[in-house]
């Protein structure tokens, strides 16, 4: 039964009712679920390699004063807001191309840096929900953004597959053309 995750009634003959008076809405997700299984796939910012420029601190020589180091720093600021923008751009890149291989994408809030005990942000924290007869595609264009790394900017992690959770929301229309869908 296609139920979000931590779904709880307090007994058989509560559930059935629920399950009952929702059957209409259940059989369609029931048929949209059915040989379709769910990707996560999570995109990180790069982290800074050992040969990142680093902040000194202070100015760089004789005669340079707070002007020229206040000028260091905004540069250095505008480089970190540049990297991020470049960053997201790519991320949206892997994203637009995952979901030309699937049925519907469903876009989660990016977890923090504390969670993910990286340094850099989560830019994306998407799941996809994937046809089995396409899975091969799938995983083929996830292997080309895991393992190439076309988007250097980024880095990419992906875990599945998995039952849908994600899109097994019954109290949304699961018919097609809904926000979350992907482009046919």
């Amino acid at each position: 039964m296609p139920l979000p995750m931590a779904t709880l009634y307090r007994g058989d003959r509560t559930a059935e009712r629920a399950v009952a008076a929702r059957r209409p809405v259940l059989d369609t997700l029931l048929d949209r679920l059915r040989d379709r299984t769910e990707w996560a796939v999570k995109v990180h910012a790069a982290e800074a390699g050992p040969g990142a420029p680093a902040d000194t601190g202070g100015p760089a020589g004789p005669g340079s004063g707070g002007r020229a180091y206040l000028s260091r720093a905004s540069a250095r600021r505008r480089e970190r807001q540049g990297a991020h923008g470049r960053a997201l751009a790519e991320a949206e890149a892997v994203d637009a191309a995952l979901r030309s291989h699937a049925v519907a994408a469903t876009r989660h809030r990016p977890q923090s840096e504390r969670l993910t005990g990286r340094r850099a942000p989560q830019l994306l924290n998407v799941a996809y929900l994937v046809e089995d007869a396409r899975r091969a595609d799938f995983t083929a264009a996830l292997a080309r953004f895991t393992a190439g790394r076309p988007h250097p900017g980024v880095r990419v992690e992906a875990s599945g597959p998995w039952i849908p959770y994600s899109f097994a929301r019954w109290d949304e229309d699961p018919r097609p053309g809904q926000d979350q869908e992907a482009p046919s």
